[in-house]
């Protein structure tokens, strides 16, 4: 895991998160959403032709505070740091995203309780994912031998985009 880089990502995804708390308190669930996946495009883009965001202190603030707002108001965060890790090799890309996202998880709730976003039915829709958590962290052990650092950017950028289509579907669905 990148210790250092973490600490930078977990300092910018903190105004990341309370900006998801102001904008889920002011603006419709449909323009969270629809900005989120517009950020993603955005950020595949340049990795798609080939250039790679250098991590230093700035980008990796940038990266958590998206992140943050990402997956605090539309539960896309991943991406962002994603994208800026893509070059790492699956071992610490997990071990690094793993950490970041046990450090988000907090905030996140305490922010979403606090906005009226966390009920009893967002509870029971996270506590049916835990399955399929379970199944993915069984296969993790296995399947790590085949994430050389080429796979795993292949895989990086095409979850990140179809995260973004994933969410632009929800906005035109709804």
């Amino acid at each position: 895991a990148d210790h250092v880089g973490l600490r930078w990502a977990v300092a910018g995804m903190l105004p990341g998160v309370l900006l998801a708390g102001v904008a889920l308190t002011t603006l419709s669930d449909r323009g969270i959403a629809a900005g989120s996946a517009v950020l993603i495009p955005v950020g595949v883009a340049p990795s798609g032709v080939g250039l790679h965001p250098r991590r230093t202190p700035g980008t990796l603030a940038v990266a958590g505070s998206a992140s943050g707002f990402m997956g605090t108001a539309a539960a896309i965060g991943g991406p962002p740091l994603a994208l800026l890790y893509q070059d790492i090799g699956g071992p610490a890309l997990r071990a690094t995203l793993a950490r970041y996202f046990l450090a988000a998880g907090v905030p996140s709730l305490v922010v979403l309780v606090a906005s009226g976003r966390l009920g009893g039915d967002e509870m029971a829709a996270g506590l049916a994912m835990l399955p399929g958590i379970a199944v993915g962290f069984a296969a993790s052990g296995p399947l790590r031998r085949h994430l050389d650092p080429v796979r795993t950017r292949r895989a990086v950028l095409l979850v990140s985009a179809a995260s973004a289509v994933v969410a632009l579907v929800k906005v035109l669905a709804s």
